[in-house]
């Protein structure tokens, strides 16, 4: 099996387009009081017991800069209209029937990943890694996205900041150590 992860970006970019582009704020679908400015948006995903990827506004004052994992409650109802299927039959190969998947990283590299080997350490590390896989192309689309002005017909609060959120904290962009800082990758400013 061999997954090329480039191909994953532009759908998905295509998929917070529209969605920001129907979001209404009176109709929000995440954390705080509709019809206020968002102060966050999170780009959730997961890959090993069910894939999707999800964006959630949140219009709460007091969120975590940090980590908020508010957006966990609104998952659901956040799902992109993207295909990431494939995300979960990798892990289904690797884990399951026991065979190495080659994937093309973001940057164009090769990798081979797995097989699973059945210890803690190498379950760890090998789900990390899928993360971090994983999670390039959610930082990748949410860069080009914010890199092209798709959020900038939201309410956003003066400050507002994009995250890239692994459902079980296996990977963030930014890094939870730069968030909330002037460096910040993810601090959105309104115009």
């Amino acid at each position: 099996m061999h997954i090329d992860l480039r191909s994953f970006v532009a759908p998905l970019v295509e998929a917070i387009t529209t969605s920001v582009q129907t979001f209404h704020p009176h109709k929000l679908t995440g954390p705080g009081d509709p019809g206020g400015a968002i102060h966050q948006i999170v780009l959730g995903y997961q890959f090993d017991q069910s894939a999707w990827v999800s964006l959630v506004f949140d219009m709460r004052q007091d969120a975590d800069v940090v980590y908020d994992g508010e957006w966990q409650s609104y998952i659901e109802e956040n799902v992109l209209e993207c295909d990431v299927s494939e995300w979960m039959d990798a892990v289904t190969e690797i884990y399951d029937n026991g065979n190495a998947v080659a994937f093309t990283a973001i940057d164009g590299t090769s990798v081979s990943l797995g097989p699973f080997d059945d210890s803690p350490e190498s379950d760890e590390q090998l789900s990390e890694t899928l993360a971090a896989y994983f999670g390039s192309v959610v930082r990748e689309a949410a860069i080009i996205a914010k890199n092209g002005g798709v959020f900038k017909p939201l309410p956003l609060a003066s400050v507002c900041y994009l995250r890239v959120d692994e459902h079980q904290c296996q990977y963030a962009w930014p890094e939870y150590e730069d968030r909330g800082e002037a460096t910040d990758d993810g601090r959105l400013i309104a115009e």
